[in-house]
């Protein structure tokens, strides 16, 4: 696994931006991540709506209002589009 915020400086460095100014763009990151911050029009919610499911694959993490029924077979299915 990765972690975003060292490739992020990784590529700011690359590109020249002073770590000051990495360091205000990280704590705008940060401050827009927390719960009940407002990012455009959104409000980020003080906790993700999931919920679990036992499928043929095993538990699946379910986000309501991100699945539409498979034509095909019925299940549940992920959409993302």
């Amino acid at each position: 696994m990765t972690d975003p915020e060292k490739e992020l400086r990784a590529s700011w460095t690359a590109e020249g931006v002073p770590q000051e100014r990495q360091d205000q763009m990280i704590a705008q990151i940060v401050a827009k991540a927390q719960p009940g911050a407002m990012v455009g029009p959104f409000r980020i919610p003080d906790r993700a709506p999931l919920r679990t499911e036992m499928t043929e694959a095993g538990e699946q993490t379910v986000i309501p209002g991100c699945e539409r029924d498979d034509p095909r077979t019925g299940a549940k299915q992920l959409s993302l589009f």
